[in-house]
């Protein structure tokens, strides 16, 4: 046993280098028992037992982490241990056994201790075989997470169980309540449920339920956090068919295109009116998302772009995520300099909506609803209120005022917003930028409703202003479409059919 800890430089499952040591803090305790089962022994093999103290135990190493090792440390590997490997795991009865994680070892190399880790929580050492029969779904989130409510109320009216699984609940708690009730498949909104080892999906993998993700948000942003491949072998959704090619490069091997839909209270048959809006024009949003600043803390500005950005911006082009991607070169992922992209984009967005909102409010009353950031951006008398709440008075701002602008974030190039949806839903009228997200709609009735410059933002609203029939009529079809297609029901159905749920609704389970 050395004086000091042993480190040792390696490269991990997604090839960054980093060192790991035999540092008594390194091994973790996941359940009492004996014998010990070691899994992992660092890079210090000799020095497991004299701290731990047994006579006999077993042991499980990564291949990986042992190739990189010197030829020294399968010598030292302490006789009394017995080598254990994925077929003969099961033969141990790990369920008596002390089990000890090498922490190192997971954070490594996560998609083989997620695996191990995965068999020993579940007892099962090989993966159920067939489709778990229930009408039960997990949805990972909380409460008020975006899109819980509207995805639990639909899987609800489909006469099937939503249990909502908090975000933060670790690989052991989520088997005790798998314990209790196993679903037929899993749905995690924006990674929420997702560790960044993958323990929680391998568990899930083991048991033989499926997890479908469905990433509302810039995929790449959301996939900073994660530091496994798992993500790569679930059934992948995304609102921006923009991300599915870049998205099955990195290994992805089902991505599909899932946009946002109609919140079901936007249906309702009477909705209040919101006073004083009637014949002003308003934006529904916020600056930036939601910790913005924390979030692009780390990220490079490259000013030399954001001037090629604005010149484009003032000739009417979107310089959008894609167009920094292309502009930046880097690796979407497992690097976070994907960040410098996002927050090219981010600012480009600003901009973008900045032009348009100050042109309008020129030509036609205009009220904004968001954060107050926005007051950074516009001059003193700008009709800036406070953010609404989405279950609050939404629906009645956007069925009292004239029309609603909608100004497309550039995080995602081709994304739709809820907007899109919500507004019409809500017997509103809306008027956007185009992006070929829109493309889900049919083009004689998008050709109507959308703008691609602030000359032609301006040409519409003058004949929005100026024709109440065609606007009613335009309502009316959006609004139709939107309910026979565009509802989270939809959604929620369009994933259950890909991954071949569809007779659970059949046989009425």
């Amino acid at each position: 046993m050395h004086d000091r800890p042993l480190a040792v430089k390696i490269k991990t499952e997604l090839a960054i280098s980093g060192t790991v040591s035999s540092a008594p803090g390194n091994f973790k305790i996941l359940k009492p028992g004996s014998p010990p089962l070691f899994l992992g022994l660092g890079p210090d093999p000799a020095s497991v037992l004299e701290r731990f103290n047994y006579n006999h135990g077993y042991y499980i190493e990564c291949p990986e982490f042992e190739q990189q090792m010197p030829l020294s440390w399968a010598k030292s590997i302490p006789s009394v241990l017995s080598r254990i490997n994925l077929d003969t795991l099961g033969e141990i009865n790990p369920e008596k056994l002390e089990i000890i994680l090498y922490l190192p070892g997971l954070k490594s190399f996560p998609s083989f201790w997620s695996q191990i880790l995965a068999m020993i929580r579940a007892g099962h050492f090989k993966p159920q075989a067939g489709p778990v029969r229930s009408s039960t779904i997990f949805v990972f989130g909380n409460e008020k997470s975006l899109l819980i409510p509207e995805i639990c109320w639909e899987i609800d009216k489909l006469e099937m169980k939503p249990i909502l699984i908090h975000s933060e609940t670790g690989p052991d708690d989520l088997k005790r309540i798998l314990d209790q009730v196993r679903p037929c498949m899993s749905i995690s909104i924006n990674l929420q449920g997702m560790d960044p080892y993958g323990e929680n999906f391998a568990l899930l993998r083991q048991l033989s339920i499926p997890v479908a993700l469905w990433m509302v948000d810039n995929p790449f942003h959301l996939l900073t956090r994660i530091k496994s491949r798992f993500w790569t072998l679930a059934h992948i959704f995304v609102t921006d068919h923009w991300f599915i090619n870049p998205l099955r490069k990195l290994g992805a091997q089902k991505v599909y295109h899932l946009p946002l839909a109609a919140a079901p209270g936007f249906f309702r048959s009477r909705i209040p009116q919101y006073a004083s809006l009637e014949n002003r024009a308003v934006f529904v949003g916020r600056s930036s998302f939601p910790e913005n600043k924390s979030f692009f803390a780390a990220a490079v500005r490259h000013g030399d772009l954001e001037t090629q950005s604005l010149q484009l911006i003032n000739q009417g082009h979107r310089p959008d995520f894609s167009w920094w991607a292309k502009k930046l070169n880097v690796k979407f992922w497992p690097e976070n300099k994907v960040r410098d992209i996002g927050l090219g984009a981010d600012r480009s967005s600003q901009i973008w909506k900045k032009q348009f909102l100050e042109l309008l409010a020129q030509k036609h009353p205009l009220t904004v609803f968001g954060d107050s950031a926005w007051k950074e951006f516009f001059p003193q008398g700008f009709d800036i209120r406070a953010e609404v709440d989405y279950y609050g008075p939404l629906a009645s701002i956007y069925s009292s005022a004239r029309f609603i602008i909608n100004l497309t974030g550039m995080l995602l190039p081709w994304g739709l917003t809820q907007r899109h949806f919500d507004v019409w839903a809500a017997r509103g009228f809306l008027i956007t930028d185009k992006t070929q997200g829109l493309d889900i709609f049919p083009q004689d009735l998008v050709q109507e409703i959308c703008f691609s410059n602030p000359e032609q933002m301006l040409s519409l609203v003058d004949s929005v202003s100026s024709n109440e029939k065609t606007k009613n009529q335009l309502t009316s079809d959006f609004r139709n479409l939107i309910k026979e297609r565009h509802t989270y029901k939809n959604r929620l159905e369009r994933i259950f059919n890909l991954l071949e749920l569809s007779h659970l609704q059949r046989s009425n389970l």
